[in-house]
């Protein structure tokens, strides 16, 4: 894809798109080993990346728009993530 992409595009095959790439692979790698520990436990719901990126919003709009600091934006979005496994835990 590196060849494919650089060789479309003059900017691709740069230093700061390789660090945005490397920015981006811890977040990505902490959504999988989650999705993977479901899935691992034969409880496969499929709710699970909703309930991650609604609470990934949350944690974001409370840090960007709102200016709370990040660890109380995280405990807001973990409360709405467990808030939404409980609604769902309910209705099923």
């Amino acid at each position: 894809m590196v060849v494919l992409f650089s060789s479309l595009s003059e900017y691709f095959f740069t230093s700061e798109t390789f660090v945005t790439i490397a920015n981006e692979i811890p977040a990505i790698a902490v959504m999988a080993v989650r999705y993977d520990l479901c899935v691992d436990h034969r409880r496969h719901r499929s709710f699970g990346g909703s309930v991650m990126a609604l609470s990934a919003a949350v944690a974001g709009i409370a840090m960007v728009q709102w200016h709370w600091p990040i660890y109380l934006a995280v405990l807001v979005a973990m409360v709405v993530g467990a808030f939404a496994g409980l609604l769902n835990g309910a209705i099923r």
